[in-house]
């Protein structure tokens, strides 16, 4: 008999069934079916609410009769079929036993992946008008109760099963200098995945044994380092295998090859690449919202329009984006990946002002996409950066973005984002890590370089903020954030003519004539340094007034130009109107408001924001070299 399922596919609560193969995925783990227990699955879920009788499942399942002890067949199928659902047939979820008549399967039904025509081409409404995009938008969004994404597991499984085992050997160094990093390597893998999954993944560490004393297990992944000529220099490949513990048969490979760089680094950039093929190949149906689409054409078609839209660099690309993610969502409401990055390209950096209806719709996408899929890493991160950003609650921040890298440790974008996070926190070595694995992952990303830079400043790191502002300025040249952090890096280290010989490279961009020119170059530092923040600020309001930006970001031109008042005026608005806010979370630990120290109104400020632990280094030396530099401007600010 021809099976009527292949190549269609089903979602329900937490799990995806395909039917051309007779995979049942849930988050934790997939299942093989049985042909009979996979056709008999497709059966009450193409028919869901509706009595499937013995007799139709005799026919479907056993069609040439030869089937003698059919009522203990059928039972042993329905068993199999509970036993991957974790259904107690004493307290029915899914498959209902109507007795002596047959099985049904409960409502709410699951919703295949494959749409018939008419949904495909759009649903039409009560009118006989297609949905408009707000209509499905309206649809594609569910409300959820404040803090209700808290409880959402990280890794929710419908029932208990024996988890995979992997092992992992101690990297082979071919080479004497290359211990290190073999070490590193072993290391930064072990703690990769046994953070992932740990419910359905148990790593067993064998990097302090010999290869064979290994305990047996699921899967066995083994590695080596080796150097090899490029070029001029020296380079490494990692090399790595992973290995059926059953029969040592091969199942995934791959090299590696690096420039030696920081060995931390490259350890940390390989290992979260291979931990992310490895729990793939480990756990099938691994799906952490990075990864392709599949299911609805039409709507995969839009997700991919919309990923390709996210990497322009513009505010149109990523209003655009928005819409191509939300015709997703239309065609396909349940289509994770799409929800998620639904919520990503509502709160983008090059988008539109992120206002509090965008961030709230945000918020319900997301928390929606883990709904469907517990996880989707990219819907972690979204809500992670609401809540450092808006909602300022950093515990569930960090336990959000903390979830974000374990789901998905090669995705740049997470570390990204959990390194804001440990910054604002003052754990700025942890935060560096991040941001140097994140440009790692990702080294073309201008996102990550701006905060890159951000992030050595935090760290009163100032020569690796220059450093990091050059680098930025190859990636990005109009950037002016490159050449503010330039100045005001050269200020904190007390080199004034380096921040002004900078300040005059900047007006004399902007200044069109050579007698301007000339006498920019004429003017002293002081005054260089004053028009320098003077066209900054003017720069800054325009933004702020005319496309509703932070008004936060106003406060340091403020300082720069010795209006304290002013400078804290914009931190108390900008407070008050609780948007969004990249600034804000790093009040307490930004060197650009030394020149506060001891200020109560700032302090307040700061236990507004639930910081009052990690005020501002109070260094009396760099809090007097920073009010000392400002009292000029000051002076003659108030002539």
């Amino acid at each position: 008999m021809k099976n009527a399922g292949v190549g269609r596919r089903y979602r329900f609560e937490a799990f995806r069934f395909d039917a051309g193969t007779g995979e049942l995925c849930n988050p934790a783990e997939s299942i093989k079916l049985r042909p009979q227990a996979s056709r008999a699955l497709e059966l009450l879920l193409s028919r869901r609410g509706e009595l499937l009788t013995k007799d139709e499942l005799r026919q479907a399942l056993w069609p040439d009769e030869r089937i003698v002890m059919f009522e203990s067949s059928i039972a042993a199928v329905m068993r199999e079929l509970r036993r991957a659902l974790g259904d107690d047939p004493k307290s029915p979820r899914f498959i209902e036993t109507i007795p002596k008549r047959g099985y049904r399967f409960l409502p709410p039904p699951g919703v295949p992946e494959a749409r018939d025509a008419r949904r495909r081409h759009g649903a039409r409404g009560t009118a006989g008008g297609f949905l408009n995009l707000s209509q499905g938008l309206a649809v594609a969004l569910v409300v959820l109760l404040p803090n209700a994404i808290e409880k959402i597991p990280a890794l929710a499984s419908a029932r208990t099963a024996e988890p995979v085992t992997v092992t992992v050997l101690p990297f082979e160094s071919l080479a004497p200098p290359l211990a290190s990093l073999s070490g590193d390597l072993s290391r930064e893998l072990v703690g990769w995945l046994g953070h992932a999954a740990p419910e359905t993944l148990r790593v067993i560490d064998a990097t302090g044994r010999r290869t064979g004393d290994a305990a047996p297990s699921d899967l066995v992944l083994q590695g080596s380092v080796r150097a090899v000529e490029d070029g001029p220099g020296e380079a490494v490949v990692v090399s790595v295998r992973l290995l059926s513990g059953a029969d040592g048969a091969f199942v995934w490979g791959e090299d590696y090859p690096r420039r030696p760089g920081e060995p931390a680094v490259v350890a940390r950039e390989v290992s979260a690449r291979i931990a992310d093929r490895v729990l793939s190949s480990a756990l099938p149906g691994w799906s952490t919202g990075y990864g392709e689409p599949a299911g609805n054409q039409d709507a995969a078609e839009h997700y991919r329009r919309g990923l390709d839209s996210l990497e322009q660099f513009s505010p149109q690309a990523v209003a655009g984006a928005v819409e191509d993610f939300a015709e997703a969502i239309r065609l396909d409401p349940g289509f994770d990946a799409a929800h998620a990055r639904f919520a990503e390209a509502l709160i983008h950096w090059m988008g539109p002002a992120r206002t509090a209806e965008r961030v709230e719709q945000a918020r319900q996408a997301a928390s929606r996409a883990i709904q469907l899929e517990p996880r989707n890493a990219v819907a972690y991160r979204v809500l992670g950066e609401i809540g450092l950003f808006v909602d300022r609650d950093w515990q569930l921040a960090g336990r959000h973005l903390e979830q974000s890298v374990r789901l998905s440790p090669s995705a740049a974008p997470g570390h990204h984002s959990y390194a804001l996070w440990l910054s604002s926190r003052g754990r700025q070595e942890e935060a560096l890590r991040e941001i140097r694995l994140a440009e790692a992952l990702d080294s073309g990303s201008i996102a990550i370089s701006i905060d890159a830079m951000l992030l050595h400043f935090y760290a009163r790191d100032f020569e690796g903020t220059v450093t990091a502002a050059r680098r930025l300025q190859q990636l990005w040249p109009g950037s002016q954030s490159a050449h503010r952090y330039v100045v005001l890096s050269r200020l904190a280290t007390g080199d004034a003519a380096g921040a002004a010989d900078e300040a005059r490279a900047v007006l004399g961009d902007l200044n069109a004539t050579l007698a301007d020119s000339r006498l920019i170059t004429a003017m002293p530092d002081g005054d260089v340094l004053e028009a320098y923040w003077t066209a900054s600020l003017g720069a800054v309001q325009r933004w702020v007034q005319e496309d509703g930006g932070d008004p936060s970001f106003l406060s340091f031109h403020y300082l720069q130009l010795g209006q304290q008042d002013a400078a804290l005026h914009s931190l108390e608005t900008a407070i008050a109107d609780a948007r969004f806010s990249y600034l804000l979370p790093f009040l307490g630990v930004s060197p650009a408001y030394d020149s506060l120290c001891g200020n109560q109104r700032f302090e307040r400020i700061l236990r507004d924001l639930r910081q009052s632990a990690l005020t501002v280094e109070s260094v009396d030396s760099r809090c007097d070299a920073a009010m000392q530099a400002a009292a000029p401007r000051a002076a003659r600010a108030a002539r």
